[in-house]
């Protein structure tokens, strides 16, 4: 018996903080513990700061496609959606920083974007279009 294992691919993993990221917005796309799959928007305060939104805003994020590219869409609606917490969990954080331009998050329990890698841009390279704000995604490669 030969024993192969790959370990640059445990070096390379997609999961986790990424302290070096401090601008735009970052989606991770996990499994929970009850085997539902979430999609957690983080919106760094420079990229809320320059949509004019703060921490109770409500979001609507959704895959789509732009210039033939895939892309999530994420826009501020009057109800509905999911509302925009602290990023950080302490608690009393929504409370204190309601109304607030800082850094903020949005979870959603959904299968919508489990075809896509987890993405990120930084505020300088995020486009606009008609008050939503287009971050590029990539497939995931199918499983052999």
């Amino acid at each position: 018996m030969n024993l192969v294992i790959d370990w640059d691919v445990a070096l390379k993993s997609q999961r986790g903080r990424s302290p070096s990221q401090k601008s735009g917005v970052k989606m991770v796309n996990y499994m929970m513990k009850d085997g539902r799959r979430q999609v957690c928007l983080t919106i760094y305060d420079d990229t809320m700061k320059r949509m004019r939104w703060a921490i109770g805003d409500r979001l609507l994020f959704a895959p789509g496609r732009y210039n033939g590219r895939d892309i999530a869409g994420i826009k501020r609606v009057p109800s509905g959606g999911k509302a925009i917490s602290p990023a950080s969990s302490a608690k009393g954080l929504s409370e204190k920083l309601a109304g607030k331009s800082v850094a903020g998050a949005c979870r959603w329990a959904t299968e919508a974007f489990s075809r896509f890698k987890d993405a990120s841009q930084v505020d300088s390279d995020l486009i606009e279009v008609e008050g939503t704000l287009i971050l590029p995604l990539e497939q995931n490669k199918p499983e052999t």
